[in-house]
């Protein structure tokens, strides 16, 4: 029987079979970092060769979630206890100190449940550990703020986060933001932020995006007040009567960002007083005057007041806006916001109304007239026009009516229905594209 066995290992040999084992490190850690920390760790016991392999992997992924499938039969708090416990034991066997020249290429960690009152002592460890080697890329998921902290490394140690490019944080309590002179991208969602939060300054940072902070006064203009190379910009905040979680700083102040070519602004309001909402719009139009150059634009839940100043009644000048997507937004009497809209977007060339609400009613069509009003002059102005697309209730065709007038008063542009599609939510899609009669004739 043991000679047997001897015989299969040599043939196992010389047919050379293993040849994953026979690969130089290199292609090996490239292997381990694609297929998650925990498997990683457990080729160990494959052979001498993968002894100690996982520990010069350059991803560190501690991911609660892997850990989830192997305590399912186990219900209850004993069953929660033995799951923490185990995921627990890994976290710490995976980030535990390395040696100094051990950096890594990114380190993720990954929570799903709200664990016991004493988490920030146990995670506090995991955040210090991952970042004393010094990532290139973090990206921290919690349930809530009250699981998860960022700590930022003291002064003496601030070249720890010296080569962080990419930085996303979910539901993670954050004090200050400090000590990113790397900081290309940076992800906050749903993050608890102190009353002091304090943010640095990123004259690197391109992509930003700032989803529903929790509590604090986070005011988004502190993240992109220092950001001249900001290209791509997302705001997603709740009117919820404090206006300093827009833009403080009055229209002319506030520094422009003239590299930001897309932008996403969403706004969610809650009942709340009218002066609170009318500052908060205020704000969020400012925030849209400091991008001149944006070419692709994402509003959702703006209000009128939001949309054109109070006194001028004007909409920012934004002369290279291309693509315009309005969803649930409020666009005054008649449409006229939309008109001025129009009227200071000369190179829009698809504009996206869905769901838009309007105060008033349809009027009665009539003639055109020689005299022509301020409404057909703006629409006029738009030559570079070519898709509209509405989406709106198939209980309230009034909107599509309406609109259609609207852009029926284009003296020589055309516009011709080329799609109509219904969806199982009772929405209706229309596109309208301009025709090429229309295309010549304003040429």
């Amino acid at each position: 029987m043991e000679n047997s066995r001897k015989r299969r290992r040599v043939d196992v040999d010389e047919d050379d079979s293993d040849r994953l084992s026979d690969l130089p490190d290199c292609l090996l850690l490239e292997i381990l970092s694609r297929v998650g920390s925990r498997l990683a760790v457990q080729t160990s016991v494959l052979s001498r060769r993968w002894r100690h392999l996982w520990r010069d992997v350059p991803c560190a992924d501690v991911d609660e979630r892997e850990f989830s499938a192997v305590s399912s039969s186990n219900h209850g708090r004993n069953g929660h206890k033995q799951h923490w416990a185990r995921f627990e034991d890994f976290a710490d066997q995976l980030l535990s100190p390395p040696p100094p020249h051990r950096r890594l290429d990114a380190f993720r960690l990954h929570i799903t449940r709200r664990i016991p009152c004493y988490a920030y002592a146990t995670t506090d460890r995991w955040v210090r550990r991952g970042l004393a080697r010094s990532p290139a890329a973090v990206a921290i998921h919690a349930p809530d703020p009250s699981v998860v902290r960022w700590i930022t490394p003291p002064q003496s140690s601030s070249s720890l986060l010296s080569r962080l490019t990419k930085l996303h944080l979910f539901g993670v309590y954050l004090g200050q933001l400090l000590g990113c002179p790397a900081l290309e991208e940076l992800h906050l969602e749903r993050c608890g932020l102190g009353h002091r939060f304090r943010a640095m300054a990123s004259p690197v940072l391109r992509r930003l995006a700032v989803v529903r902070p929790i509590g604090g006064h986070l005011v988004a203009a502190d993240l992109i007040r220092a950001a001249p190379r900001l290209e791509y910009l997302r705001v997603e905040l709740v009117c919820d009567g404090d206006s300093r979680a827009g833009d403080p700083a009055p229209e002319g102040q506030a520094p422009l960002l003239p590299s930001v070519s897309e932008a996403s602004i969403r706004i969610t309001s809650k009942r709340e007083r009218k002066r609170n909402k009318l500052e908060f719009f205020g704000a969020m139009r400012c925030l849209l005057a400091r991008l001149p150059n944006v070419v692709y634009l994402d509003l959702s839940g703006f209000a009128t007041t939001g949309l054109l100043e109070e006194e001028s009644q004007e909409f920012p000048r934004l002369n290279q806006l291309k693509t315009l997507r309005l969803d649930r937004c409020e666009v005054g009497v008649c449409f006229h916001a939309l008109t001025r809209i129009l009227r200071n977007t000369p190179n829009l060339e698809t504009m996206r109304l869905h769901q838009c609400k309007f105060i008033g009613s349809i009027p009665k069509r009539r003639k055109p007239s020689k005299r022509r009003g301020s409404r057909t002059a703006a629409l006029h102005e738009c030559k570079n026009l070519k898709l509209i697309e509405i989406k709106s209730r198939q209980d309230e065709p009034r909107t599509v009516r309406l609109l259609t007038n609207v852009f029926e008063e284009m003296p020589l542009a055309p516009w011709r229905l080329v799609d109509k599609v219904s969806d199982v939510a009772g929405l209706m899609t229309m596109q309208f594209h301009r025709t090429e009669v229309g295309l010549g004739k304003t040429g």
